[in-house]
């Protein structure tokens, strides 16, 4: 209790009184310099502790370090990306300029929502995901997960056989943000794991071939990676 009684005359002492510049605590003086130490202190660890205590409570670092992601790597991002079914292929916009096209494959199954139907949905979506940053060209992924396993690209029909719809390169996951088009129970895009990839089977790209994603061929796609970032806009149209 002797404690708090002093704690009650804690004061600075004003310019020009003996001792200027200290903590007055009861009868002892102490440093000022020790209560803006303390002060900055408490500023700067005590805001990172909860905010690292919210985070892990959410798993955000646990989902970052198991999908691999590329929050840290600073990207130049784009307007939007539009890929139209009919013309089998994608164009990249910055401001109203298109920088760049790419032949795509869309589903060889027609466009649509419905999940389980391997059709490709329209509408816009959003990048939510990017995984696959420095893998070899080939790397096959499921589940989004890196299986260390190289495709062998097929460039030619000849060389084409048997199809396998696998997911190689990079992707490019995305999430729709219309609901009740391609977002919601039963038709919603991220849930049925509509990317955007690369794909050993090169020879079928300008046609629909795929199971509802977005093929692309393997170089195409590298080089898409690094020109857009998480919330990039793409709108799939008809």
């Amino acid at each position: 209790m002797k404690w708090d009684r002093r704690i009650r005359h804690i004061r600075f002492v004003r310019s020009g009184e003996r001792g200027a510049g200290a903590l007055r605590c009861g009868k002892s003086r102490l440093p000022a310099r020790y209560l803006v130490g303390a002060v900055f202190l408490g500023m700067t660890f005590f805001p990172s502790a909860l905010s690292a205590l919210s985070l892990e409570e959410s798993g955000k670092w646990l989902d970052d370090s198991v999908t691999k992601t590329t929050d840290s790597v600073k990207e130049p991002g784009v307007d939007v990306i539009k890929v139209s079914v009919s013309a089998q292929c994608l164009d990249v916009y910055r401001g109203n300029k298109k920088i760049k096209r790419y032949p795509v494959s869309t589903s060889k199954y027609g466009i649509g929502s419905k999940a389980g139907s391997n059709r490709t949905p329209l509408g816009a979506h959003r990048i939510v995901k990017k995984i696959g940053r420095d893998a070899p060209e080939g790397t096959i992924f499921e589940g989004g997960g890196n299986t260390g396993r190289i495709a062998k690209i097929r460039r030619t029909a000849k060389n084409a056989g048997k199809e396998e719809d696998l997911v190689v390169t990079r992707i490019l996951r995305l999430e729709g943000v219309e609901e009740g088009v391609n977002k919601g129970q039963g038709i919603d895009s991220y849930d049925r794991c509509i990317y955007i990839h690369g794909t050993p089977d090169e020879y079928a790209i300008g046609r629909p071939a795929s199971h509802g994603c977005i093929r692309m061929k393997n170089k195409d796609v590298i080089e898409l990676f690094e020109m857009v970032k998480k919330g990039d806009r793409v709108e799939i149209v008809q």
